[in-house]
């Protein structure tokens, strides 16, 4: 057989496998309405090493822990320069060095 007849009739069987693999037998479980809750649960493909945010550094727990917490500041998103946006802070100003911060908290 050539070798791009090799090469497309491989590539025909993966696809294929993968398909079959995708598409699954029709045995999703059926998602069903609950409670409201005081309860939050997070489903996760990774476990979480560490929910402190001040000791850790994983990409998981950060994802976790942003949903938790709120900042005094944010990080703008979708800009190329970073730009610092309200959080619990509606304002803040800081001395001429930057050594010292003042924060106005946002009520409630």
């Amino acid at each position: 057989m050539k070798p791009l007849a090799t090469l497309a009739l491989f590539g025909a069987v993966a696809l294929s496998a993968i398909l079959n693999t995708a598409c699954g037998g029709g045995n999703a479980p059926s998602l069903t309405k609950v409670e409201a809750s005081k309860t939050v649960t997070v489903l996760r493909a990774d476990k979480s090493e560490n929910l402190d945010p001040q000791a850790t550094e994983s990409g998981g727990d950060v994802t976790v822990l942003l949903q938790m917490y709120e900042t005094l500041v944010r990080p703008s998103v979708g800009t190329p320069k970073v730009v610092w946006e309200p959080g619990l802070a509606t304002s803040w100003t800081s001395n001429d060095d930057k050594s010292e911060y003042t924060f106005v908290i946002r009520e409630g």
